[in-house]
């Protein structure tokens, strides 16, 4: 046993000791009462109708005194009939005012707030929750996998606030067709009631349970009477039709492509179809996100691709259920290196992947993959077991290209299908095991040869509890196989993922003959997720070959990472502290020849003062170690030891004016250093609007950047040729300016900016002189001056009208960007001249009608 596993193998046997038996105790029980007539959505609770349902009562404090008695009653009463749920509360607010904000559905907003949490499948794993605020705003989400919230689900439902002299009233219909569940006798659900009173911060529960116990729907209790209630199916027909207008101040004068701008017209359908069996069905022909909020810009010199999250409302909705390899926790370590995302949605309609390629006077190449259809079926049979499926198919998109008075095309994403499965099946309440397998195909049409033919991706994953939830223990494998011609076999593996190209690294061989690259990996977690001290181990390792990045995200291949984390909780309110924790921990990552990649250890600690002010402070140590990707397939470097820190500062979030200011410094041993400042200031002047500014400045020096490559058959020492470095001072500085405006609960208006200014200063030239050695003044070369300068502008509006089934958008969006090979100051001057840059602006009018077809 090495010294390495001797910490996780005393701590696993400490573990397993100390996991506790399964106490049992009984759950809180409410009835629901039949509705012989439905009653009046309009927030009264004035119908005597409601008296036929027995009161459900006995709230109690889940923050911030754990268990306590609430400071306000609430009363809730539930009734049924064939075809929906109705729920009516009272909620009593005597001492304080109410706390009121607009905005649109599905904002959680620093508001009051009641909402009800069903487990209609009795599961103990899975539910929905509806929330109203006082004026009304209706919220709606998801719940998988006991604590996983999936916020982008939408369902159809009616409810009414109303303010009284002595707090406020809520009443609510939720179709029986918008849940899942099964038929049977006697229908039992889980349940519970959540209300919070912003203005003491006081959350309160029907059932509560304590902080340092993990779980949220396996912690609900039980609702009765419902015998009757029937699953119903329902199909959803959603058309649109949009129309843009493009402005391009960017294409030059006289330009051969004729570019300037024009006009488009799309015709596309959403529908979905809800079955009896549980199972639900959505589809999309033709769609158009053209309302979704722009990309940030930002400054990346790595090499290694950026992880962008999902946006579109289509593939949002449901995404939670082909989550793969590890499971929602109580408590999470940032020390984890990131495990693959087996399938990343944003894969399909990406930017063509042969526009960098092109080479012309003249190209223009769309800025994504038109998306023909999607389907995608999800759902939960009463036995335990989810289903996630979705196919799409993309379209062939070409290239306009002219040089020399010749005008031409290319492809430069070829046709392809994307296919995504997930199954999971419960083993009770202490575990769950999974498969997902995911397809990428372009065999349909001749494919491109930089591109591969197939990607196929198999894994199987599941978590087990211990105890009372005490003790997790979760763990993926998983293995893939990309096939196609030499050519894109041999992009794959010089690709920073992979570089098998490297000259250094024997453990290694790049194969120009090769047409598939095949690899496996996987997860092991441990983790303590009660009381006060905590802990998690965690290892994983993925072979040179594994490669997902087809319909999947995974930054490097060829990789062995492990953790431990210490960390002290402690969630009871003191004299001026509401709560505090403190944690330490130890990682390491070496590639496949053992070279150390990022050994270090950091200490971390939070606390949220009794004014609801927070903070948290950090120190971290970085240890010598090696870098085998920043020369791009070269040699590997050193990577020096050093120091870094992080402090955060945030005001009570409750208050009309807010701030939020974050530092971040460090330095190495070879004269590296980074500085960050970023302040975040927000402030609702009205109940309807909110404003928020964030702005960053950073600058980071790094000793020895690379810069190049230059052939030099006498180098032997370096292979045969000369890589080049330089110290490399960046500056950077942005700010992102957002508004909120709601007139109405149904119209509303978002607007967001990103003004983005950064430059890049070298020294004088180095060269390496060994294989993660030392650097030697360059004796002259070819390469051009490095020095560069950004600035940029993303931004878009988005004003969305609900008017019935119908809802209208209105979207304008900009983009400049300019990239100079020359130096800037990297100050606020630049984000001023941002507006001399030519300009991409697009206009977008799009109106959709929801057709509902109940059966």
């Amino acid at each position: 046993m090495t010294a390495k596993t001797l910490p996780y193998a005393l701590l696993l046997l400490v573990s397993a000791a100390a996991a506790l038996a399964d106490e049992g105790r009984p759950r809180p029980a409410a009835r629901a009462a039949r509705a012989p007539s439905p009653p009046t959505i309009d927030g009264r609770v004035e119908e005597a109708v409601w008296a036929l349902a027995p009161a459900i009562e006995g709230f109690t404090q889940q923050r911030p005194d754990n268990g306590e008695p609430v400071s306000e009653p609430t009363r809730v009463h539930v009734l049924f009939d064939d075809d929906a749920l109705y729920v009516a509360a009272v909620l009593d607010h005597h001492s304080l005012p109410v706390t009121r904000l607009l905005g649109r559905r599905d904002t959680f907003l620093a508001s009051d707030w009641f909402g009800i949490l069903l487990d209609p499948q009795h599961d103990r794993r899975s539910g929905y929750a509806f929330f109203v605020n006082p004026d009304g705003v209706q919220y709606d989400e998801v719940i998988a996998n006991d604590v996983e919230e999936d916020t982008t689900w939408d369902a159809v439902w009616q409810s009414a606030a109303r303010l009284g002299e002595s707090g406020w009233s809520v009443e609510m219909r939720i179709p029986l067709a918008e849940l899942r569940f099964a038929e049977r006798v006697p229908q039992v659900w889980g349940l519970n009631f959540i209300r919070w009173i912003r203005g003491r911060q006081e959350q309160s529960r029907w059932v509560s349970h304590p902080l340092d116990q993990p779980g949220f729907a396996s912690r609900f209790g039980d609702l009765a009477g419902l015998d009757g209630v029937r699953p119903r199916s329902r199909l959803e027909l959603r058309p649109y039709v949009s129309a843009a207008a493009l402005r391009d101040a960017t294409v030059p004068a006289g330009d051969p492509l004729g570019r300037d701008g024009g006009s488009a017209q799309e015709l596309g359908l959403d529908l979905r179809w809800i079955s009896r069996s549980n199972l639900t069905l959505s589809g999309t022909l033709n769609p158009d996100f053209g309302q979704v909020e722009v990309d940030p810009a930002v400054l990346d010199l790595s090499g290694f691709e950026l992880f962008l999250p999902e946006k579109r409302p289509f593939f949002l909705d449901g995404a939670k259920l082909f989550n793969f390899g590890g499971v929602a926790t109580a408590y999470a370590t940032p020390l984890a290196v990131a495990h693959p995302r087996l399938f990343y949605s944003r894969r399909i309609g990406r930017e063509p992947q042969g526009t960098a390629r092109l080479a012309a006077e003249a190209i223009d190449a769309p800025g994504a993959t038109r998306i023909l259809g999607a389907l995608k079926l999800i759902g939960r049979t009463a036995g335990g077991t989810s289903v996630a499926l979705l196919d799409a198919l993309t379209a062939e998109e070409r290239a306009a290209l002219a040089s020399g008075g010749a005008l031409g095309s290319q492809v430069v994403e070829p046709q392809a299908s994307y296919f995504a499965g997930r199954v999971t099946r419960d083993l009770g309440e202490q575990g769950r095991i999974g498969l997902l397998a995911t397809s990428a195909d372009r065999r349909r049409r001749p494919a491109t040869a930089f591109l591969p033919e197939t990607a196929r991706v198999l894994g199987l994953d599941g978590y087990t509890w211990f105890g009372d939830r005490d003790l997790l223990l979760d763990w993926m494998a998983a293995g893939s196989r990309v096939d196609g011609s030499p050519q894109a076999i041999g992009l794959l593996q010089r690709a920073p993922a992979h570089a098998y190209q490297r000259p250094d690294a024997g453990h290694l061989r790049f194969d120009p003959a090769r047409t598939e690259l095949s690899g496996w990996g996987g997860k092991l977690t441990l983790s303590r997720e009660t009381g006060a001290w905590r802990y998690q181990l965690q290892g994983q390792a993925y072979s040179p070959g594994f490669d997902v990045n087809e319909l999947g995200f995974h930054a490097r291949s060829d990789l062995r990472a492990g953790h431990a984390v210490l960390a002290y909780h402690d969630v009871t309110p003191g004299r001026f502290l509401r709560s505090w924790r403190i944690w330490g921990g130890r990682w390491w990552s070496e590639n496949g020849a053992g070279d150390p990649l990022a050994p270090g250890w950091s200490l971390e600690g939070t606390t949220t003062l009794l004014g609801y002010w927070t903070g948290s402070a950090g120190l971290f140590r970085a240890e010598r170690g090696v870098d085998d990707r920043e020369t791009r397939g070269g040699p590997r470097i050193a990577r020096p030891p050093g120091w870094s820190s992080s402090l955060r500062v945030g005001s009570d979030t409750r208050k009309p004016v807010w701030v939020e200011l974050a530092r971040g410094d460090g330095d190495d041993e070879d004269g590296g250093s980074h500085r960050s400042t970023a302040l975040t200031l927000g402030w609702r002047p009205r109940a309807n609007v909110s404003l928020q500014l964030a702005a960053t400045a950073a600058t980071r020096t790094v000793a020895a950047k690379f810069v190049g490559a230059v052939d030099d058959p006498p180098a032997a020492a370096t292979f045969g040729r000369r890589w080049v470095f330089a110290e490399l001072v960046e500056r950077r500085l942005e700010l992102a300016p957002r508004l909120d405006w709601t007139f109405h609960r149904n119209l509303s208006l978002q607007l967001y900016l990103q003004p983005f200014a950064a430059s890049g200063t070298y020294g004088p030239l180095l060269e390496l002189t060994a294989p993660g050695g030392a650097y030697a003044p360059a004796a002259g070369s070819p390469l051009p001056d490095p020095d560069f300068s950004l600035r940029s502008l993303r931004g878009n509006a988005v004003l969305r009208w609900e008017v019935g089934p119908a809802t209208l958008y209105a979207v304008w969006s900009e983009g400049r960007e300019e990239r100079l090979l020359a130096t800037s100051s990297g100050r606020l001057e630049d984000l001023w001249a941002i507006d001399d840059v030519p300009a991409e602006d697009r206009f977008l009018l799009k109106a959709s009608y929801r057709l509902d077809l109940p059966r």
